[in-house]
């Protein structure tokens, strides 16, 4: 595990040698983290906006297409998902309007992802791919059920690099699990090395997870819980360009 600052982050996205560099940090330490991405006040700011809208909001499914709606849904163990967990989820699409300008305030990491993955630092951002399509999304894991799988996810031409970022602080938010990655044959649960604001990038193809929230607590949906941001690039439903997400044990 490494950790770098924003300055280094941005180093990587104007400079190819800069970006193999940090390709190769990934590969080596198999997790890198960038330290104080976003400051404390804009954590919280998104995390009040997120939690008014999923308590005024009903959740509803929508498949990923080139028209999705920004919308709030709910996998609850859904036999729909490719892995199992235990979330609420809130997804922005960039043809969409959204109070914070999401793909304003988080083009470097989608400029990052690119880079990283020798493409021109725009690619696929317009929708307009016939493939693939950027999304960020929110996800909430409440205490004493919220979980997700141990899996992988596809690299391509898509994306090498997962970035996730921290939004909570294990200790104060919650007390046990948290965001867990297989580095050679042990697990780490990440949430212990980061604080609300740093952003972690690992690559998608390295085995991840989040272990239950405070197993030990009643689950009271909404009240307690972990907040994270992820910035994906998404394959739009049928095509056949990546392959979906998988299980691991």
């Amino acid at each position: 595990m490494r950790s770098i600052s924003k300055d280094f982050m941005q180093l990587a996205i104007d400079s190819p040698l800069k970006s193999e560099e940090l390709n190769q940090l990934i590969r080596n330490e198999s997790i890198v983290i960038v330290k104080n991405y976003l400051n404390s006040d804009q954590t919280k700011r998104i995390i009040k906006y997120l939690k008014d809208h999923v308590q005024n909001t009903l959740p509803a499914y929508e498949s990923i297409t080139h028209k999705s709606s920004n919308f709030y849904r709910t996998n609850f163990k859904d036999k729909r998902a490719f892995i199992k967990g235990h979330f609420h989820q809130v997804n922005f699409f960039p043809w969409n309007q959204d109070q914070f300008n999401f793909y304003s305030l988080f083009k470097d990491i989608f400029h990052l992802k690119n880079r990283l993955n020798n493409k021109n630092l725009d690619r696929f951002l317009d929708g307009t791919d016939t493939n693939f399509v950027p999304k960020v999304s929110f996800q909430f894991y409440d205490s004493g059920a919220g979980f997700l799988e141990r899996h992988t996810d596809p690299v391509g031409e898509h994306q090498s690099v997962v970035p996730i970022l921290a939004m909570s602080l294990k200790g104060s938010d919650f007390n046990d699990g948290g965001l867990e990655v297989k580095v050679g044959e042990e697990w780490l649960l990440i949430d212990d090395y980061v604080h609300p604001g740093d952003l972690i990038l690992i690559r998608g193809d390295i085995p991840h997870g989040v272990r239950m929230i405070d197993p030990e607590k009643d689950f009271n949906m909404l009240s307690q819980g972990r907040w994270m941001g992820l910035f994906a690039i998404n394959k739009v439903e049928g095509s056949k360009k990546a392959s979906n997400s998988k299980p691991v044990n």
